[in-house]
Formats: C-alpha cells, sequence, structure tokens
C-alpha cells in the first residue's frame, strides 16, 4: 500500500532540494569556469542531476499513482523514463569533463576561497538528509538517504582539495567524483531499464508476499515481482478448490489482495486463481470465509 499523504510530504521535501540546489550548482559552474576548476565543475555537475533528479522526483511522486482509462496501472514507469534520459546527459558530460582535465596543464590559479561553494551544498544536503529520514519507508527516499551520504563525504573533501590548489590532487577528486556518478549512475539505469522491460526481480518482498498469503492457508502455485519506477508490482497465482463458488473465491481472491497491498511499496496486485484438481464441498458462509473445509486438500497437494 502506498501512503499518499506520505508521498506528498516527500514530493515537498525533493521540491525544496531541487529549488535550493538549482541556484548552488550555477554559481559553481559560473566560477569554476572562469577560474578553470575542475572539481567545481564536477561537482556543479553533480549538483544539476541531483536538481533535476529533485524536480522529477517531486513530479513523479504527485502523479504516478493516479490511474485514468488510458493508464489503468498508474505511471510509475515515469520515473525509469527519466532516469533514462539523465544517465545520458550525465554519461556524456563526464567524459567530456575526464578530457578536459586529463588536457589541462594544471597551471591555474585557484582561489581558496571557492571551496565555500562546495561546502554549502553539504551542508543543505545534511539537513535534507535529516529530513528525509522520516520518509525512509518510501524506497526512492530510501536511495536519496544513501546518496546523500555519500554527497556529503564527497563535498567536503572537494572543498579541502581546493584549498590546497594542487594538479594531481585535482585530477584525483574529479575522478572519484565522476566515477562516483558514473557508478550511481549506472545502477540506475539498469533498474530502470529492467523496470520498462517487465522483468523479474529477486528480492526478500517475494519471501515475505508468499508467507502472508500461506498463512491463510491458500496455496501459492506462483509469484513474481517486478519494479515499477521505485514501487513494486505483484503477480501471484493462487489454487482453490474446483468446487468452490465463484462468490467465495471471489472473497478470498479480495482478502489475498487486502493482505498483500498492505506491504510497503505495492503499487499493483495482479491475482490468477486455477481451479485445484481435488474438489471439496462448497463453503456455506455468505459473510465470511473459512479455509478449513478445504485446508487439508491444499497440504495435500
Amino acid at each position: 500500500m502506498i501512503s499518499l499523504k506520505g508521498l506528498n510530504s516527500a514530493s515537498r521535501i525533493f521540491l525544496f532540494m531541487g529549488a535550493f540546489l538549482l541556484p548552488l550548482s550555477l554559481v559553481e559552474f559560473v566560477f569554476g569556469s572562469w577560474y578553470g576548476s575542475f572539481i567545481l565543475i564536477a561537482d556543479s555537475y553533480h549538483g544539476f542531476i541531483d536538481t533535476f533528479s529533485a524536480f522529477f522526483y517531486s513530479i513523479v511522486l504527485r502523479i504516478v499513482y493516479k490511474r485514468s482509462k488510458r493508464f489503468p496501472y498508474g505511471k510509475y514507469n515515469l520515473e525509469s523514463l527519466g532516469i533514462l534520459l539523465a544517465s545520458i546527459i550525465v554519461l556524456f558530460l563526464s567524459l567530456d569533463l575526464i578530457i578536459s582535465v586529463v588536457k589541462d596543464t594544471g597551471g591555474s590559479q585557484i582561489p581558496g576561497w571557492l571551496a565555500i561553494f562546495t561546502w554549502l551544498p553539504a551542508i543543505a544536503t545534511f539537513f535534507i538528509f535529516l529530513a528525509e529520514r522520516k520518509y525512509s519507508w518510501i524506497s526512492l527516499v530510501r536511495s536519496d538517504i544513501a546518496h546523500s551520504k555519500l554527497d556529503i563525504s564527497t563535498e567536503l573533501v572537494s572543498g579541502f582539495m581546493l584549498l590546497l590548489n594542487n594538479y594531481f590532487a585535482t585530477l584525483g577528486i574529479v575522478l572519484v567524483i565522476v566515477g562516483f556518478v558514473t557508478l550511481d549512475t549506472a545502477r540506475e539505469l539498469k533498474e530502470a531499464v529492467l523496470s520498462l522491460m517487465g522483468a523479474s526481480i529477486d528480492t526478500p518482498l517475494r519471501k515475505q508476499v508468499v508467507d502472508k498469503v500461506k498463512k491463510l492457508n491458500v496455496k501459492v502455485l506462483s509469484a513474481s515481482i517486478r519494479k515499477v519506477g521505485s514501487f513494486y508490482s505483484v503477480s501471484l497465482v493462487i489454487g482453490l478448490p474446483s468446487s468452490m463458488t465463484l462468490k467465495e473465491a471471489y472473497k478470498i481472491r479480495k482478502k489475498v489482495y487486502k493482505i498483500v497491498n498492505s506491504l510497503d511499496n505495492i503499487a499493483n496486485v495482479e491475482i490468477k486463481i486455477v481451479p485445484l484438481r481435488r474438489s471439496v464441498f462448497p463453503i456455506k458462509s455468505s459473510d465470511s470465509f473459512s479455509l478449513e473445509p478445504f485446508k487439508r486438500e491444499l497440504k495435500g497437494q
């Protein structure tokens, strides 16, 4: 189940983060270009990507869960499409920056006070990190929390490297920043592609889903989980006695749906019913159902 109140609150945090990081990243890029500081330019690229991601995530968290006739399952893969676009930009800028740094002679003098432009984003990221912890149940936010920890460390180190004003130190920190951004981008890109392709993933959530359903004494014939953006889509095939009435089968399916949908970050739940070979007497209860009449049969399958 997805908490709409939580999604909207997290959306506002991402919006604030983007609005704060955008001017800082622009200032970093301008001063980095003016003084020839590749550390500032690299950090500004990082900031632009974080800004784009923050604005995009803010929008995504507002609209992904909204369904329509054209999008009956929501718009969860919008996030994956945005990641694909951002990844292409990141990889291009990173390669261009590395080439520029290697060609640089290291003769430019860079004022030490420019370090403040890397420390300000670190301070801002720290306060955003504190705010995000409240919404760590959202996988997208949880991923950004881990990202924020690395951002803070990288930006603090970048500032000290600016104070040293050493070519080899600059080259090293630029390669570290670009390497970190590239690895993070590659991970996000892989997840986005798998999400768009509808690939089944191996996650502890699958065992959690199966265990929850089995507690109802319902036989799970198959269960698959796939990512849709930062959320999950669950597909279940359950077995019920062939003699069961349609009404009672629907009640059980509805109960299974509620149980699975109550788990965190579940966007869609699909349940298919397969009749079991052996038959039992139909359940007579109309207001509630009991699985006791076919419990022995399920264990025997």
